[in-house]
């Protein structure tokens, strides 16, 4: 049964002093000072701790083998147009209660059976409506629709009361698509606001056009014309896609800037365990960017089980679900969860940055000297930056993490006699020299998105893996080669320092 104990707050002074430390220092320096002084000795965990988490990952493992399959990689090519559909939803009374519902859907065609539970997603807290508002200031979130396959499409929404007289009831126009894009398709959605402004109409006309339009490849435009309703004038919209499609669909920065360092790491850490975490917000904008954000933390892993962004008020009997979870709720539904029977939940609080209900290890599944080496680069990352470069290195210092721990599991890909390839496992878990990476491989190793991780790279021909974290795993051996340290992994935090300083270089130059 679910326990509360006490909630924790991110710590300031700590960090204040680690910033002190490096307050003066030319930006490559202030960067990586922090990683060149850590020499503690590997953690200890216990033989009991250990065999608990093994336990527990092979349990969700088995529980979950059947319910779950490698998530269908959506090919940018099969989906032809911009987007699949738009929604303009509202809410209604129906009798003592509001209701959310379809006003108007573009194209007529797309089927009732796929759009039915959408509006629900839209207005999540249509339950507690409690009337028509006098101001409401406009918002962008998003949330993910699963098949049974486990193949993804994407809502995007913009809600915002109207600009006609006499009306105070929030609409959101809602954009389905396969393809994660949530800065793209955020400003696209804008547009259709300004375009509602002027008349629906003239929203109709515009998404008409866009969808019309092919869906861009990274860094290029498209460009979006249609005409006034008195044929007079031509409406001209550009919209450009980012180079870096890491920085399409999360915001990193938010998720740091609400919860703090140390408490991002112990959520991260959660995640990996592959627990059940519940995020909550009073926004939500902010419930949507931060949850969207932890799993895209996670890159080259894919979060294998229950992912539910933001969830309606009418859906809150998912989070006694007793397989592990991401999920995001409104603050105002928190009061009806002490009468949930809730299971080993860790409770996130975003609004003010605490953690309830915590296991009371999270701070230690991370290797030592890789958590704090993580800690510190993140600390970097509080620094005054543009927002993208900032975004760059919060994902940098995660995928720098993996390449330490996991960035050997190629040379442990065998081939048998039958043909079968496979991953040896136990040799690919003692190549580590730092004990506590070892420990945490044994456990990592167990979990579903471990699993799908291997089966994926299994699968591929070698000249196939030329991905982001591929990438980085090349630079890595490189690394290792002209400093002539061995192609074995070394969790040495100094080695992770000093890429981080290469990586803050070329950042804030860029900034």
């Amino acid at each position: 049964m679910f326990r509360c104990s006490h909630s924790s707050r991110r710590g300031g002074k700590s960090q204040n002093r680690t910033r002190q430390k490096a307050h003066g220092a030319d930006p490559a320096t202030k960067f990586g000072a922090f990683f060149l002084s850590a020499d503690e000795s590997d953690a200890e965990v216990s033989q009991k701790q250990l065999r608990q988490r093994l336990s527990y990952v092979r349990s969700v493992r088995e529980r979950c083998a059947e319910l779950i399959s490698v998530e269908e990689q959506q090919q940018e090519r099969h989906q032809r147009h911009l987007f699949e559909a738009v929604l303009c939803v509202s809410v209604r009374r129906v009798g003592d209660d509001w209701e959310a519902y379809v006003v108007r859907c573009f194209p007529q065609q797309a089927a009732a059976s796929e759009i039915h539970a959408i509006p629900q997603f839209c207005f999540p807290d249509s339950q507690t409506w409690k009337s028509s508002v006098a101001s409401y200031e406009s918002e962008t979130f998003s949330f993910v629709l699963t098949s049974s396959v486990g193949g993804r499409r994407f809502g995007y929404c913009r809600r915002f009361v109207p600009l006609e007289k006499g009306s105070w009831i929030p609409v959101v126009y809602c954009i389905i698509s396969h393809m994660s894009a949530f800065v793209f398709y955020a400003n696209v959605l804008k547009e259709i606001q300004n375009r509602h402004a002027l008349s629906e109409a003239a929203a109709s006309t515009f998404i008409g056009a866009a969808y019309r339009k092919p869906y861009p490849p990274p860094g290029d435009s498209i460009t979006i014309c249609c005409c006034g309703e008195q044929r007079d004038m031509l409406h001209v919209s550009t919209f450009t896609r980012l180079v870096d499609s890491r920085l399409e669909h999360v915001d990193y920065a938010c998720l740091l800037h609400a919860l703090g360092i140390s408490q991002l790491v112990k959520v991260f850490s959660a995640v990996l365990m592959e627990r059940r975490v519940l995020f909550v917000a009073s926004r939500l904008s902010t419930l949507s960017s931060c949850v969207h954000a932890i799993t895209a933390l996670l890159y080259p892993f894919i979060w294998q089980h229950t992912f539910v962004p933001v969830l309606p008020s009418k859906l809150l009997d998912f989070v006694c679900s007793p397989t592990p979870f991401i999920i995001g709720m409104l603050s105002e539904n928190c009061a009806q969860l002490s009468n949930m029977p809730l299971s080993e939940v860790l409770l996130v609080n975003l609004d003010r940055a605490e953690l309830s209900w915590q296991q009371g290890d999270e701070g230690t599944l991370i290797p030592r000297k890789l958590h704090k080496a993580l800690m510190n680069a993140l600390g970097m990352c509080l620094d005054d930056i543009g927002n993208n470069t900032k975004n760059l290195m919060i994902s940098e210092a995660f995928i720098r993490l993996f390449v330490e721990t996991v960035g050997h599991y190629k040379q442990h890909l065998v081939t048998q006699q039958n043909g079968v390839r496979l991953l040896q496992k136990d040799s690919f878990v003692n190549a580590v020299q730092s004990k506590s990476t070892r420990v945490f491989l044994q456990w990592f190793c167990e979990t579903q998105m471990f699993e799908v991780f291997v089966a994926d790279r299994l699968q591929e021909a070698p000249a196939e893996s030329c991905g982001l974290f591929e990438t980085r795993l090349s630079e890595h051996e490189l690394e290792c080669y002209t400093t002539k340290h061995s192609t074995t992994l070394r969790s040495n935090v100094k080695v992770f320092g000093k890429k981080m300083k290469g990586i803050g270089e070329r950042f804030l130059r860029a900034a």
